[in-house]
């Protein structure tokens, strides 16, 4: 609860660099609906065996491997500028 917007905020905006982005942005758009879904797949699969799970890193996974996919490199934001 305390820490909730600021992840939110980071996650939405501050993980993958959105002006590579910019010439697709339906890529981005799905690409992000495709991170909530395989991380919802992941939870329900990883909570249904009894595993250990963090919703924040699986989505974050999630995000940065979308990136990575799409724009390599590129699609990360490695350090605030």
């Amino acid at each position: 609860m305390l820490l909730g917007g600021e992840v939110a905020k980071t996650v939405a905006g501050n993980l993958t660099a959105t002006g590579a982005f910019k010439p697709h942005p339906h890529i981005f758009m799905y690409g992000m609906l495709a991170a909530i879904i395989a991380t919802a797949f992941w939870l329900f699969f990883a909570t249904s065996k009894k595993l250990p799970v963090s919703t924040t890193h699986s989505i974050v996974g999630a995000v940065v491997g979308f990136a990575l996919v799409f724009k390599g490199g590129g699609g990360i934001k490695w350090a605030e500028s």
